[in-house]
């Protein structure tokens, strides 16, 4: 094997690491992940960690390993090779011997494509977490434990504000996220990344030097220098870490406040499309009404991000002012119309691709927004929007009649996002409505599941809708 780029100290130190750090002790980080996990974990509980063999990752690895004792064959080390440097694939290999040094079961994970030209780092992260989330999905993971510190948090509130997020946004990343059916846990936001190499230095661990950590055509890059160059230092720093703090407290508030109110005044309706009474919304504060419409449009429209705040401030005040008989408005993959004394938001139909999936028993994601899975025997399929013409088109086929009066009292535009699944066979149209009741159960044959799986929270506890 060539020789991987490790080493005790993997970068130079800058204005921001002279003091050194302080090691993470054992009681630290108990007191850290009982602060950001869902539940107490089972005994048996499985646990997916990503390690990308950094020092970040490499600590938080140990710690999960000294805590767990002789669970830790609990866990199982994800390592992602996204074939972008010609060391990768070493330094992949290199984490796989530490983890059996350490008796833990270690996965590669290999990104199929090319990389795009333009915009390397963003495709990366996006791949990195499908990979991820469908090996969690695969084996029946519930957690995956990422090495996100505190000053990725401070990148990552730099990054925000620029894009001119909102208080969402603004709260960055969260300790504890559902996503794909996977809590996606942090539990090192409030940690430095010097008690990381600290920490790693505690266990007498080796870590890797990724050099694109100090790439400055990568915006991260410089926003990492612009922040070790704040003319306070370590106290505008530690300012910013408590906006971004306090930014996730409000997220938090109004997640509860919020989640009463779409009980109150919402719906989510089946096939993944929601109303809110008119009048109900317009008396939210503007901040509120905000938080709320963008959660609402994220999980709807399948983005992978909110809104930007300008936007949604124009469609807050259309909303507000608008004739609203005749409103109407898009905005982040979603149409929002007025029917009735309600304003309802649903897919923009002609954003979501038709795709073919195999029946291989695993689950897939389609539009950003379902999860699909196909039991062996079923034979392949394909899924798509039903669209205007194909609302014709299913009319007429009599089999289909519980599907079509299911579809008929659906406005027009929430119809045709409504997803449809054919078989690649003979192109028959499958009805796979299951009884909707808002729970997890699928009911039915379980040949064929599609549930809605919104990418992330839409309000409130973590949704699982089947369709």
């Amino acid at each position: 094997m060539k020789s991987a780029n490790w080493a005790a100290v993997a970068e130079p130190q800058t204005a921001c690491d002279r003091s050194g750090g302080d090691a993470v002790t054992p009681t630290v980080f108990g007191n850290l992940l009982a602060g950001v996990l869902p539940a107490a974990p089972k005994v048996d509980q499985p646990w997916a960690v990503a390690v990308s063999g950094g020092a970040d990752s490499m600590a938080l690895l140990r710690l999960l390993v000294e805590h767990l004792g002789p669970r830790r064959g609990n866990v199982t080390v994800l390592t992602v090779d996204h074939g972008l440097r010609a060391a990768a694939g070493d330094e992949a290999r290199q984490v796989g011997i530490w983890c059996r040094q350490l008796d833990i079961d270690h996965h590669i994970l290999r990104i199929d494509g090319a990389a795009p030209t333009t915009g390397i780092q963003a495709w990366a992260r996006t791949q990195r977490y499908q990979v991820m989330l469908q090996f969690c999905r695969d084996n029946k993971i519930q957690q995956l434990f990422l090495g996100h510190h505190r000053d990725d948090q401070l990148e990552t509130l730099v990054h925000r504000l620029r894009r001119e997020s909102g208080p969402e946004g603004l709260a960055a990343m969260a300790a504890a996220h559902p996503r794909r059916g996977v809590h996606l846990i942090r539990p090192l936001l409030t940690v430095r990344h010097l008690d990381l190499i600290a920490t790693c230095r505690r266990f007498g661990q080796q870590w890797l030097d990724d050099p694109s950590n100090r790439d400055r055509r990568f915006q991260r890059v410089r926003d990492r220098l612009l922040l070790a160059a704040l003319p306070g230092g370590e106290a505008d720093r530690s300012a910013l870490w408590r906006f971004a703090d306090a930014m996730a407290r409000t997220r938090q508030g109004m997640d509860r406040q919020l989640q009463d109110f779409f009980t109150a005044h919402g719906q989510l309706h089946q096939g993944a499309w929601a109303s809110v009474q008119i009048a109900a919304l317009r008396q939210l504060p503007p901040a509120a009404s905000g938080f709320f419409l963008s959660r609402l449009l994220r999980a709807l429209g399948g983005a992978e991000y909110p809104p930007r705040t300008t936007r949604l401030n124009r469609l807050i005040e259309q909303i507000n002012s608008s004739d609203l008989p005749y409103f109407t408005a898009t905005l982040s993959g979603c149409v929002l119309f007025v029917k009735n004394d309600r304003i309802v938001i649903c897919r923009e139909w002609q954003h979501a691709a038709t795709m073919h999936y195999p029946d291989d028993g695993r689950w897939h994601r389609w539009d950003n927004r379902f999860e699909i899975r196909v039991s062996k025997g079923f034979g392949s399929i394909m899924c798509g929007s039903l669209g205007e013409i194909g609302w014709g088109d299913l009319r007429r086929e009599r089999q289909l009649h519980e599907l079509v009066t299911a579809l008929t009292p659906l406005p027009r535009q929430a119809r045709s996002a409504f997803p449809i699944i054919r078989k690649l066979d003979d192109g028959r149209v499958v009805n796979h409505l299951r009884g909707y009741d808002g729970s997890r159960s699928n009911g039915g044959d379980d040949r064929l599941n599609i549930v809605f799986r919104p990418n992330g929270r839409l309000l409130g506890p973590d949704e699982w809708i089947d369709v």
